[in-house]
């Protein structure tokens, strides 16, 4: 009985061993776990900061786009109106022009009618 008490002592003396063993691995386990836990959360907290980091320059981006489409704008609105204004000059040059053409002509006319007059008397 006793040789079978002795193996039974052993066999516990192993199970002990084997206990100690398997809660060293689960200690170290743990850490790992943990170590990796942190590692994970140092990296979901840059992924954050770099998702805010790009999302803002993706809104910036916008804003610069928005604000340079409200500039062209203003300049289009700017020129149309600055070609309307020289179309209007244009308009109020050429009647004026016109109207001095028709003077002009109308005195050479009577310039010419006066000559033809002087010469038809000379002769």
């Amino acid at each position: 009985m006793t040789d079978r008490l002795d193996r039974i002592e052993v066999m516990l003396e192993q199970l002990v061993m084997a206990q100690t063993r398997t809660q060293q691995q689960l200690d170290s386990t743990n850490r790992a776990v943990a170590a990796l836990g942190e590692q994970v959360t140092g990296m979901s907290s840059r992924l954050d900061q770099s998702f805010e980091n790009f999302t803002g320059a993706i809104n910036e981006g916008f804003a610069v786009q928005d604000e340079r489409q409200r500039t062209t704008q203003q300049q289009i609105e700017v020129l149309i109106g600055e070609s309307q204004q020289n179309i209007r000059q244009h308009r109020d040059f050429m009647q004026r022009f016109d109207a001095i053409t028709e003077t002009l002509q109308s005195l050479l006319t009577q310039v010419l009618t006066r000559l033809n007059q002087l010469w038809d008397r000379a002769s």
